[in-house]
């Protein structure tokens, strides 16, 4: 088991959406997730595909496990949290780099269709994950 290092205030957290795309009518919920990660003392990141939309979905398979293994082999990000559940959060498993997540540990962090990530990732790699709320789901109002 390969436990991630614990997030210091100064640290930098990516966000990826893996699953359901940020729609223009949630992004207002997004930046209430991000700006209370802000507000405690975090940088922030959004993944290059972050507010992709494809359909039903928030990118292309591709596009999902560039953001994620970008995210693992980025030196500057300390976490990796989940902007949403969904749907269909398993099209980008077998493109996932497991080397560069296992040599990278970080704490990975969502919930819902997002489990299936976590539990995949922790078989592969024997990182361990974090099911917890996603950004867009977060329920705290910093205001």
């Amino acid at each position: 088991m390969i436990a991630p290092s614990r997030l210091h205030k100064g640290d930098t957290i990516g966000i990826v959406s893996p699953s359901d795309p940020i729609l223009e009518e949630t992004r207002p919920q997004l930046s209430k997730g991000i700006n209370f990660l802000k507000s405690i003392g975090f940088k922030v990141v959004l993944g290059k595909n972050a507010l992709n939309i494809d359909g039903y979905s928030s990118a292309t398979p591709e596009e999902k496990a560039e953001d994620i293994n970008s995210m693992f082999s980025n030196k500057e990000i300390r976490a990796i949290f989940c902007s949403t559940g969904g749907s269909i959060a398993n099209s980008c498993i077998p493109l996932l780099d497991w080397k560069a997540i296992r040599l990278n540990p970080k704490i990975f962090l969502g919930m819902s269709d997002i489990t299936v990530l976590l539990n995949t990732i922790y078989m592969e790699t024997s990182v361990v994950t974090f099911h917890g709320s996603n950004v867009l789901e977060s329920r705290v109002d910093p205001t």
